[in-house]
């Protein structure tokens, strides 16, 4: 076809050399002229600019709500002043500020803390692991979201405190109970997110999925639940906001019994002192809470999936399993071309950039090469693995405290706590090298299992252990020793990563880092020292 381009170097005779290469790759115009290109570096200079203002940071979104926030404490602290009512029914913040004081000396604010968090984001995540699916599922067949749909949408707006009550009568008063209403507060909207996120795509994207040759399967996870991310994880925060609030209403109910003291029991011991101070600090920390996880959790999550493209060069998911779909084009043909059957003499029907609608080329029909609707798939991303070490002397001698870090029956002792147990393969005595051994113990008060293999045993220097299958998406143990002066030492590297993608990389690093942590620096005291 014949092309009327004009390169830049010949219409300004002091462009830098190389230019006009680019310019002649970047259009495909009918006309030319200094107007023209004008017209394209005003436009390359504006998306410049544009993406430079992205980059500053927008004090206002920082400064206005910490001006509110203050605003609202003087008010606050206006009021108090004025005595309309007593200091005991109505404090101050600097009261409030005292109580929290306290109760943090005390310790029962990092008990609260811990556990109504702990329980809301397990809680959570459990309530994501069952909702996705069941939603993909409502939303993919017809009939049963004609059946299950309206049970759902009801479910979602009968408010979940109605099934504490219940939930006390089937589990008592365990932990069972928080998590059941924490579950029925969450799961419907999640669903119903998800489903209206599938309403939302349009049908051209499951007709490309199906020329690139997608089965079901692929079509649900790589082309419907990415494209439905914004409804997805509007689901997702709303789910969030009603797990929190059932969880704190089945912690005021629900007090005694091995229900640990959360932020929900702290609020309703307030009330049974009639301490408005311990009620204002139980009522902040709830609030803050909640905010915390917007900011830290789902504001990050809103920004990388929905607002930044995918990077140069790199391929959507699909493409990469589809035997039928090339390689994705390069950042420059994907932004200024499209990829239409070409209709050469040769009848190859091979790719060409183009524009639509130009004369000399066919029709648009479904591309052949990554469309520019494809945003990143979250589940296919690899997760942040996170690493941490625990240091332990012992006066033991390292021939000793490697046999001791190895044997199956005093791991069991030093994990009394969470009642674990070894089930399956090396079940007592010194495990070996390329042995296994099926963990069962109860975490978070939910029973989990792993099988965990020995990769790698050099006596008595160092022995490798990691996860076969379990709830981690990835699981590594590596135990170090060395002999000294007074004994010796046990160095223990754990990596590990959660599963669920960027929801699972906030677990990591708010709730498991910490907790396992705490398990091996335990494990690591009590093999150090020979048990009478």
């Amino acid at each position: 076809m014949p092309s009327n381009t004009t390169p830049l170097a010949e219409t300004e005779p002091d462009a830098a050399p190389g230019r006009a290469e680019y310019v002649h790759a970047a259009l495909t115009r009918t006309s030319t002229g200094k107007e023209d290109l004008r017209e394209l570096e005003s436009g390359l200079d504006s998306l410049q600019s544009d993406a430079e203002r992205k980059h500053r940071i927008d004090w206002s979104r920082v400064l206005l709500p910490v001006a509110a926030l203050v605003v609202l404490v003087l008010v606050w602290q206006f009021y108090v002043s004025l005595g309309v009512k007593r200091r005991d029914l109505v404090p101050g913040p600097l009261d409030v500020a005292g109580q929290m004081g306290v109760l943090w000396t005390e310790g029962k604010l990092q008990e609260a803390m811990w556990t109504s968090l702990q329980r809301g984001l397990v809680g959570f995540l459990i309530s994501v692991a069952i909702a996705t699916p069941v939603g993909l599922l409502l939303a993919q067949v017809a009939p049963l979201r004609r059946a299950f749909g309206p049970l759902i949408s009801g479910l979602q707006v009968l408010p979940s405190v109605a099934w504490v009550p219940a939930a006390i009568i089937w589990f008592g008063l365990t932990d069972a109970t928080v998590y059941f209403v924490v579950f029925m507060g969450a799961i419907p909207s999640i669903i119903n997110g998800l489903i209206s996120g599938v309403d939302q795509i349009p049908p051209q994207f499951r007709r490309v999925g199906t020329v690139l040759g997608a089965n079901r399967l692929q079509m649900a996870l790589q082309v419907v639940l990415p494209a439905a991310l914004p409804g997805y994880l509007g689901g997702l925060k709303q789910g969030w906001a009603f797990s929190w609030r059932s969880l704190m209403a089945a912690e005021i109910i629900a007090v005694g019994g091995t229900i640990g003291f959360g932020l929900g029991s702290l609020l309703d011991q307030g009330r049974a002192l009639s301490d408005m101070t311990v009620v204002m600090s139980a009522i902040l920390l709830i609030l803050g809470v909640g905010i915390l996880i917007e900011l830290l959790v789902f504001a990050p999550i809103e920004k990388r999936l929905l607002r930044r493209p995918r990077p140069a060069g790199r391929q959507h998911p699909l493409t990469q399993h589809l035997p039928n779909a090339p390689q994705s084009p390069t950042a420059t043909s994907r932004r200024r071309a499209h990829c239409f059957p070409a209709s050469g003499a040769d009848g190859t029907g091979a790719l060409r950039p183009g524009h639509a609608g130009e004369r000399g080329w066919p029709a648009p029909e479904p591309p052949q090469c990554a469309p520019p609707w494809r945003v990143p798939c979250p589940w296919q991303t690899s997760a942040m693995t996170l690493s941490f070490e625990c240091r332990t002397e012992s006066p033991l001698p390292v021939e000793q405290l490697f046999d001791r870090a190895r044997s199956i029956d005093l791991h069991v002792d030093s994990q009394r706590s969470s009642g674990e147990r070894a089930t399956a393969g090396v079940t007592g005595g010194l495990i070996g090298n390329g042995q296994e051994v099926t963990w069962r113990a109860r975490h978070f008060g939910v029973p989990l299992t792993m099988t965990s293999r020995v990769t790698h045993l050099d006596f008595p220097r160092s022995f490798t252990d990691e996860q076969v299958k379990g709830p981690f998406k990835a699981f590594r143990h590596v135990h170090d020793f060395e002999a000294t002066a007074t004994g010796s030492v046990m160095m223990d590297r754990v990596e590990f990563s959660a599963p669920f993608g960027a929801a699972g990389r906030a677990v990591e690093r708010f709730v498991l880092k910490g907790y396992l942590e705490r398990l091996i620096r335990d494990r690591g005291k009590f093999l150090a020292v020979r048990q009478p």
